[in-house]
């Protein structure tokens, strides 16, 4: 047994290159013969089989034209995915046997095969087969692979039928391809179409109860604030244009009516030769009694008779008046005594008793035929062109008067209108932010430690506060500046303003006070109005109250600001008077102590406005130094008093250290300083 291992050791050791070389030249000639009968026949064959051609579509996939981020693709499948779907479909049993009834395929094995293997064969003989390629995905920016196209092949021995029935076979993937993304297009369609519906329904809904809100909140709405002002400041310039027009109109109607009170209506015309020129009355007169005479002397168809009654008749017309009836009998009765009288002297047959017979016999006619005619009031027409010419002036001014004060009344509704709108929106804007808890409602105040006076209304009324009136101008004047001064103090988050004037008497500290007194009518703030004009206390005038104690003891003398205090009755207004006067106003008003206390006044109680009413600016270094300490100032102008020149240099003073909320117009009618020049000045 180990022989045999050695052995066979020793013989695979032996076999080498050189022998299977060997082995080859001993058996060359069968190997040799056996590969050429292979190739004889290889190429036999080759040759005597038919040929078979095929023929290749190639279809390429590509993206949609429109970007994906604005129309999404109704396939959400990947393309072999939908390749391999389009495939089964075209692949179907009755599909594939219309093709080979329309192309006679298999003509030769349809008389010996059954449907089915007819069908097998031309699947075998459809190669369906994808491309791919390496491509960057757009959304995850990564390399990947990506079908970009798949080929269609049909194989046949006719060259004509196989290209023809690729192309049907590919027309059916195209078609197949189309089928599907209508299909799904429609369903997309009429899902987007129904979901427009529902979307357009749900739109209209809300544009209904968007519309039905603007509609019950008439125009004030938040959005809708900076219109509104636009259009109340629009209505207020216009306001005081027609003033100033009612004012014009007014003075020219005094100054006509005076002159035509000068002025005699009939007034005698003379002619350039002197002669008096009647009017139509005058004439008219004189007519008739000259009718009068000659009736007695000639007949009625008389030329000069029939010629005086047209004449009487025209003037009758132009006039407008009748013979009166009263002045006929005068002139019978005097034509009755004179005929008395000359009877007695000349006799009844003298020619001249029978003329003044036959005048007689005219009156009496005349009398009785005016007897039955209704009288008309005299209207006597003036005559004077002078008067004509200044009646005529007086009516047109009139007219024009009555149209602006009826364009007045609508200006002014549809200002308090924006007022109210402002108001409104304010009170809206307010709910939604963040300070509703601060500006809410505010319950009734009862004043324990401040002074509560009751001033009376005689007192107000007789310096013009206008807690004391209901109604008046003048009121809905304040009523537009307090809406205007909150609407800013609100926007910009303060609660502080001075009230100042180039000089002295322009209505600074009544327009502090009725200011004041407007902002406590608010049911959402209180307001502390502050005498802060040292040099000068006139506030506790305003309200009939004695200067006694005030700011000035609390500064100097360390009075307790609660002992200070004065609840004058109105509403949630307090104040605070200047006590005595000091000359040196500046130094206290800039003192550490008096900025303390506008700092506690500030911001003590959220819900409270506080207005100081400042000395003139052109005459004390008061404001300068005191209002970096205020919020805002507000200028009041006196017109007829204060000078284009005046109210530039006091805008100029204060320009770089506080805002200016806007100037007030007092005693609005006169002319020295004009609202245009007043617009100019705040411009610049």
């Amino acid at each position: 047994m180990e022989q045999t291992q050695v052995s066979k050791q020793a013989s695979e050791r032996t076999m080498s290159l050189k022998d299977y070389l060997a082995a080859f030249r001993r058996r060359r000639t069968l190997i040799l013969l056996t590969g050429l009968s292979l190739l004889t026949l290889s190429l036999t064959v080759a040759f005597l089989w038919p040929p078979t051609y095929k023929s290749t579509a190639t279809i390429l996939i590509e993206e949609q034209e429109i970007p994906s981020d604005l129309v999404r693709s109704t396939i959400t499948s990947y393309a072999d995915q939908r390749i391999e779907i389009i495939k089964q479909q075209v692949m179907s049993r009755t599909t594939l046997w219309k093709v080979v009834e329309q192309f006679n395929l298999y003509h030769d094995q349809l008389k010996s095969s059954p449907a089915e293997e007819i069908i097998k064969r031309f699947i075998k003989d459809i190669e369906v087969e994808v491309i791919s390629a390496d491509v960057v995905d757009k959304r995850t920016q990564h390399a990947t692979k990506a079908t970009i196209a798949f080929t269609v092949a049909y194989q046949n021995r006719s060259p004509e039928l196989a290209q023809k029935v690729a192309n049907e076979l590919t027309s059916l993937f195209l078609g197949e391809n189309l089928k599907s993304r209508e299909r799904q297009a429609q369903e997309a369609t009429s899902f987007l179409q129904q979901e427009a519906e529902n979307l357009s329904r749900h739109i209209g809904e809300i544009d209904a109860k968007i519309a039905s809100f603007k509609h019950r909140a008439g125009g004030a709405l938040p959005e809708l604030m900076p219109l509104n002002q636009q259009m109340m400041n629009q209505a207020e310039r216009e306001l005081m244009d027609i003033d100033q027009q009612i004012r014009g109109h007014e003075e020219r109607k005094s100054y006509l009516e005076g002159e035509l009170a000068t002025i005699k209506p009939n007034t005698p015309i003379l002619s350039v030769t002197g002669d008096r020129i009647l009017d139509s009355f005058e004439r008219l007169r004189a007519l008739r009694a000259e009718f009068a005479g000659a009736a007695a002397n000639l007949s009625p168809d008389h030329p000069d008779i029939m010629k005086m009654k047209q004449e009487i008749d025209a003037l009758e017309k132009e006039s407008g008046q009748v013979p009166d009836a009263e002045e006929v009998s005068k002139r019978l009765i005097d034509a009755r005594t004179a005929l008395t009288a000359d009877m007695e002297r000349l006799g009844s047959e003298h020619p001249d008793i029978l003329q003044a017979r036959r005048k007689i016999a005219a009156l009496e006619q005349e009398a009785g035929r005016l007897t039955t005619v209704p009288l008309k009031p005299l209207t006597q027409r003036p005559e004077n062109p002078a008067y004509i010419n200044l009646q005529a002036q007086l009516n047109s001014s009139t007219s024009s008067l009555e149209a602006l004060r009826k364009t007045r009344v609508d200006v002014k509704r549809r200002l308090q209108g924006y007022a109210m709108r402002l108001e409104q929106s304010g009170s809206s804007d307010r709910s939604t932010s963040k300070r509703t808890a601060e500006h809410s409602l505010l319950p009734p105040i009862t004043y324990t430690h401040t002074k509560s006076l009751t001033i009376p209304l005689s007192v107000l009324r007789r310096h013009r506060v206008m807690a004391a009136y209901k109604y008046g101008p003048f009121i809905d004047a304040y009523k537009i500046l307090r809406t205007q001064v909150t609407q800013r103090l609100r926007d910009n988050g303060w609660n502080t303003v001075g009230v100042t004037s180039p000089g002295y008497g322009e209505g600074k500290t009544l327009t502090a006070v009725n200011l004041a007194v407007s902002l406590a009518m608010e049911t959402t703030q209180t307001v502390l109005l502050v005498d802060s004009d040292l040099q000068d206390p006139t506030v506790h005038h305003v309200f009939g109250l004695q200067n006694s104690l005030g700011l000035a003891d609390y500064l100097l003398d360390d009075q307790p600001v609660e002992d200070l205090l004065v609840h004058p009755g109105i509403g949630r207004f307090v104040l605070l008077p200047g006590g005595r006067a000091l000359s040196n106003s500046t130094e206290i008003l800039t003192s550490p102590k008096m900025l303390a206390l506008v700092e506690e006044l500030k911001h003590r109680y959220p819900s409270r406005i506080v207005v100081f009413d400042l000395p003139p600016l052109l005459h004390t270094a008061d404001v300068l130094a005191f209002s970096p300490y205020t919020d805002a100032l507000l200028m009041v102008v006196e017109e007829g008093k204060t000078t284009g020149d005046e109210l530039q240099r006091a805008l100029g003073l204060v320009k770089n250290s506080r805002p200016v909320l806007g100037t007030v117009l007092n005693k609005a009618g006169r002319s020295s300083l004009s609202i245009a020049e007043m617009k100019m000045r705040l411009a610049t």
